[in-house]
């Protein structure tokens, strides 16, 4: 039965052409929100996951007009509630959050200083650096003297505007031209696990709740996600509450922690937006997306202690060719109607 503690409350989940959109849109509706899609592209497969009028077609969020143009969508569709899910325009949202505020709109962001720590992942190396275990960083000349070892190596761009997605790198060869090697950060990464730490620290009085996804690739496909499942790792979700502690990262954060051959857990990057495992987390007793919701409508509403000791997982679907949507299941095989097909989903991948 769906939940109802954002029963008619009017929410709108931006940027929906980013694999978290499908998870947040549905998230919000079981929970029973009246949920708006908004993007600049009319081609983001996550407008056709609401009705026609509850699409907002607005200016590039990087835009100086996003801003206005997305305050009078909102006074037009008396919006509540936004919610980013892609680093797109993310701080541009968080500059504006007072400026939204005024006009009735929450918007699911962190201060500026928070947001900027968090994206820009050279900066946010240098905050933690020395207080968290961390992979070796390489940045500038340093990355192209790394480059040349033979030791496994992960590049991306350093802040979200540089759209230099992150890759690893097994030869000395690199597809950037060299004006370009001041954009990328690089790291020293040796197989291991995966977890996406998803986190809530609240506003209020209200504890913090965490839960640990860890990251199955498809096998021979590097960066090419099959599956979450939930893992029970304390020692991880304390590291990664250390983190958001120490950034001052109010609202949702996923943090990215690798496990080298020692198992010691090692703080990657953050992202302060939602997460496309956060559908999974809901299931398993971790409702962080409605939680924070919540929290920024003031509405009360109490996560579980604990999520259940059942290992859940769920694989990587087409559905409504949506890329990196998911169906679930938490026991024994079992078909779910979703987006109108039948599809078979497993706990066992």
């Amino acid at each position: 039965m769906p939940h109802s503690h954002l029963r008619d409350r009017r929410i709108l989940v931006l940027s929906v052409g980013s694999a978290a959109a499908p998870t947040a849109i549905r998230v919000l509706a079981s929970a029973g929100a009246d949920v708006f899609a908004g993007d600049a592209s009319l081609h983001s497969e996550g407008l056709y996951l609401v009705p026609e009028s509850n699409r907002v077609h607005h200016a590039p969020l990087e835009s100086v007009e996003a801003i206005p143009e997305l305050i009078r969508e909102c006074r037009r569709l008396e919006i509540e509630l936004i919610v980013p899910t892609a680093s797109e325009g993310f701080l541009n949202l968080a500059a504006a959050r007072r400026l939204f505020a005024v006009n009735g709109v929450r918007v699911l962001v962190p201060s500026v200083h928070a947001a900027m720590l968090a994206l820009d992942r050279y900066e946010f190396t240098r905050e933690i650096e020395g207080r968290f275990p961390m992979p070796r960083t390489y940045i500038g000349e340093a990355l192209r003297r790394a480059i040349a070892s033979p030791l496994p190596l992960e590049i991306e761009g350093r802040e979200p505007e540089s759209q230099i997605a992150r890759q690893r790198i097994t030869s000395s060869v690199v597809p950037i031209e060299p004006a370009g090697w001041d954009a990328l950060i690089g790291r020293r990464i040796l197989p291991g696990p995966e977890l996406h730490v998803l986190t809530f620290r609240p506003s209020t009085a209200v504890p913090s709740a965490s839960i640990a996804i860890e990251v199955i690739e498809k096998f021979g496909h590097v960066d090419e996600v099959f599956a979450y499942r939930v893992v029970l790792d304390p020692v991880a979700i304390q590291l990664a509450e250390d983190v958001v502690e120490a950034l001052e990262l109010d609202g949702l954060a996923s943090v990215r922690i690798v496990k080298g051959p020692c198992d010691r857990p090692e703080v990657v990057s953050i992202d302060p937006f939602a997460h496309p495992a956060h559908r999974l987390a809901a299931m398993a007793g971790r409702n962080l997306l409605v939680a924070s919701a919540t929290n920024a409508l003031g509405i009360d509403f109490q996560l579980s202690e604990e999520p259940p000791l059942e290992l859940t997982s769920v694989q990587i679907i087409d559905e409504l060719l949506v890329p990196s949507d998911a169906a679930f299941a938490l026991g024994g095989q079992r078909t779910s109607e979703l987006g109108g097909a039948a599809i078979e989903t497993s706990p066992n991948i």
